[in-house]
């Protein structure tokens, strides 16, 4: 799961606080420009509709999957919030 994180810090809104632990990460975004919080509840919603559910606290995404997830899981998992991420940037 590591490797595949990776590729979301890489992203332009991923901040440098960025965290894991195995299975266990968090994912900071920068805040937009006077909207504390709104671009992780985005991000979050953006996940929750395509079926994958983080905790979402502020501009902090929190990913604690199931111990038994799977590798297909993971990727619908790191898809999602890809996804919420660059839709987000493109729209504001």
């Amino acid at each position: 799961m590591f490797e595949i994180l990776c590729t979301l810090f890489e992203m332009m809104y991923a901040s440098d606080n960025t965290d894991f632990t195995g299975l266990v990460a968090a994912i900071e975004l920068a805040p937009e420009q006077g909207k504390p919080g709104e671009r992780g509840y985005k991000t979050f919603i953006h996940a929750y509709e395509n079926g994958v559910l983080v905790r979402w606290t502020g501009d902090i995404l929190a990913i604690s999957p199931p111990l038994i997830i799977e590798p297909d899981h993971i990727d619908q998992l790191v898809s999602a919030l890809r996804e919420g991420i660059l839709f987000y940037r493109r729209v504001g």
